[in-house]
């Protein structure tokens, strides 16, 4: 897609969606090839917030997500995404783990192996290739798998006395370790107890992080 169409398509978003999220959605858009499903999903992906930005749903929108950082709001919103674009009627852990990477972006390697990430990546999405795209659903559920993974991605947070962020999201998908996203990261050699050290030691260096 061209950068002029994708601008023109983020344009349709509220004002306060795009100051979060219009330079990620922007890159994430380019790398999409222009089709008609796709403009029709990014319209009524637009249409869902401005409805969402006159105040329906929002409140319980804001509890549930006070305590995740603005990274974490990211990969949650591009792990709908995913989801929709997929063809998906709930948002699976595979979305959320491509929402992760997406969101994460050069900084990954604070958390995963260098080459790690485009691997996983690559793999999660030869998984989720073979479905069929449809249009914009509204807002996608979670799956009950999705709804355990932030579940325990909040009480890893709190142990380690941080805001939910992204390296606590790939934590909670660990911890589900029957999904299919916990098998990939684990094929590429992300484990459970070694990635909880390396925030633990990272925590014990900067005590006050938020």
């Amino acid at each position: 897609m061209t950068p002029r169409m994708a601008r023109v398509l983020i344009s349709l978003y509220p004002r306060r969606w795009r100051e979060r999220y219009q330079e990620e959605f922007l890159h994430f858009l380019q790398e999409h090839p222009f089709r008609i499903l796709t403009v029709l999903n990014v319209i009524g992906s637009a249409l869902h917030q401005r409805f969402r930005a006159h105040g329906h749903s929002l409140s319980h929108s804001k509890t549930v997500f006070s305590l995740y950082s603005e990274g974490a709001r990211r990969a949650i919103f591009f792990a709908r995404y995913e989801a929709s674009y997929a063809g998906s009627r709930v948002i699976e852990p595979e979305h959320l783990l491509l929402g992760i990477l997406r969101e994460a972006g050069k900084a990954a390697g604070s958390f995963l192996d260098e080459g790690a990430a485009q691997a996983i990546s690559e793999s999660v999405r030869a998984q989720l290739f073979v479905l069929k795209r449809n249009l914009f659903s509204g807002d996608l559920p979670l799956s009950q798998e999705c709804k355990r993974i932030l579940l325990n991605s909040s009480r890893e947070a709190e142990q380690l006395k941080h805001n939910v962020g992204v390296e606590h999201l790939l934590l909670g998908i660990l911890r589900e370790e029957n999904s299919k996203a916990a098998e990939i990261l684990r094929q590429q050699g992300v484990e459970f107890n070694a990635m909880r050290e390396k925030l633990l030691d990272s925590s014990r260096r900067e005590p006050d992080r938020q």
